[in-house]
């Protein structure tokens, strides 16, 4: 990867932070993927799906065996884990950085 190019969504932090116009860079991908290890496979994964690869929360929802309801929790519980104070500065860094 190079540039601003990273497997980490920038919307994924921009709903962690309500930031927009926000692009992730290499170097902080790995910070994100340090603070991305507070939650589990399941999580990570209906995360990734959501954010990453644009996925809506009924495909989410079949693809997991789960009901609708059930992807919606799923991915809140774990953006409201992103959002605790031990891993918002990760993503405050991030805004930070990309306006200087």
């Amino acid at each position: 990867m190079s540039g601003n190019v990273s497997i980490y969504p920038s919307n994924l932090v921009n709903k962690v932070l309500n930031a927009d116009g926000l692009v992730v860079g290499e170097d902080k991908a790995t910070e994100i993927e340090k603070v991305l290890n507070c939650l589990n496979e399941k999580e990570l994964d209906a995360v990734m799906k959501r954010f990453r690869d644009g996925m809506t929360y009924k495909t989410i929802s079949e693809e997991f065996g789960i009901t609708l309801s059930c992807a919606r929790l799923l991915i809140e519980k774990a953006v409201r884990k992103l959002r605790r104070p031990e891993n918002r500065h990760y993503f405050e860094e991030l805004v930070a950085d990309s306006i200087k």
